[in-house]
């Protein structure tokens, strides 16, 4: 077939590229269209792409096909015709992008000044620390009378793989979860792994994640779909007092997670969604221009954290880093410009 003929002859990047497109964008049925044209090509046409794809990946496409039983109805030419009309843009918009990607590398040396040590050692900065503004509170402040939901303490009783090694050595990212809810303890689990509170005084606190100057930039909100005792809806973790606060339960809760992920649609099935916040001030206090940098850092440490836990209780996730910034902040009512989602990551029973 020719389809998989132009896609076998596609370099690896464009492949990656095509895929992705075609996992993003679903609207107008168009996964479903790819998956017709699949379930009624013959092997031998097939395995000139395939044999350029992961092998995960074949057997995904195969289950997915012949799992949809509604496909039988669709039109196969259309599909086809939908499908080479996805090449021809994703060809386009390649061509496209080489173009505009020639025009940014005069800029690139500038977006890496973010990443270097000291870049700023040369300016006299006076930092509101330094002028003895008071600093910014360590969590947002909330409603009294807003609905509280208690989380049991956190339980290493219900770690079912306790060797670390283990956790790190077959950690990975999943994106398929099961049916099952995940149970009110597992969910306090990993809301303490990722930004549980283990120490405070009257000059810091100790979180189960290391942060710059104990500056703790970050607000967690879940996006809850499947949890035992637990309403779906959105909420905010309160780490000092390791409770969640109830926000809203949106109608549509799953489309606006998909919509916000960029039609990822695995991000709306699974049990919860972790949505990481920045709020820059709390660090920009202290560290001012150096402080975007910690931040970002300080995003991977968390998100790491909830992969090993998730791991060592059975669960999956998958680090989320594209998403729709407007979707995703709108989601959790946030301005956007004082705090804004950076990193987001889906979990459920694997």
């Amino acid at each position: 077939m020719v389809i998989f003929k132009k896609l076998a002859n596609f370099d690896k990047k464009r492949r990656i590229f095509f895929l992705e497109k075609l996992e993003m964008n679903q609207k107008n049925k168009i996964f479903d269209h790819f998956l017709n044209v699949i379930k009624n090509t013959d092997k031998d046409e097939k395995e000139v792409f395939y044999k350029n794809i992961h092998g995960k990946l074949k057997k995904y496409f195969e289950e997915e096909a012949e799992s949809r039983e509604y496909l039988v109805d669709m039109d196969l030419d259309k599909s086809r015709i939908k499908i080479e009309s996805l090449i021809k843009e994703t060809e386009e918009e390649i061509y496209e992008a080489l173009a505009y990607t020639e025009n940014l590398k005069s800029k690139i040396k500038k977006h890496r000044k973010l990443m270097k040590a000291n870049r700023w050692k040369d300016i006299k900065i006076i930092t509101d620390n330094f002028k003895n503004i008071p600093e910014p509170p360590e969590q947002k402040d909330y409603d009294e009378d807003s609905k509280i939901i208690e989380l049991p303490e956190p339980d290493k009783d219900i770690i079912k793989k306790e060797n670390i090694y283990n956790c790190i050595t077959e950690r990975e990212s999943r994106r398929k979860y099961s049916d099952e809810s995940l149970s009110l303890k597992e969910l306090s689990y990993l809301l303490y792994a990722t930004q549980g509170v283990r120490e405070r005084n009257d000059n810091y606190h100790k979180k189960t994640v290391p942060s710059g100057g104990a500056r703790q930039p970050f607000e967690t909100y879940i996006a809850v779909n499947n949890i035992e005792d637990l309403k779906r809806g959105i909420y905010r973790y309160l780490i000092f007092e390791h409770k969640l606060l109830y926000m809203k339960s949106p109608d549509n809760q799953k489309r606006l997670l998909k919509d916000a992920a960029l039609g990822q649609e695995f991000v709306a099935n699974s049990a919860a969604v972790f949505f990481w916040a920045a709020l820059p001030y709390r660090v920009e206090w202290g560290y001012f221009l150096k402080s975007h940098k910690i931040i970002l850092l300080e995003g991977g440490h968390v998100c790491q954290n909830l992969y090993l836990a998730s791991e060592s209780i059975n669960c999956g996730t998958c680090a989320i880093g594209a998403y729709d910034q407007e979707k995703s902040d709108e989601l959790l009512e946030l301005d956007g410009e004082d705090e804004f989602v950076i990193y987001l990551a889906p979990v459920g029973k694997v």
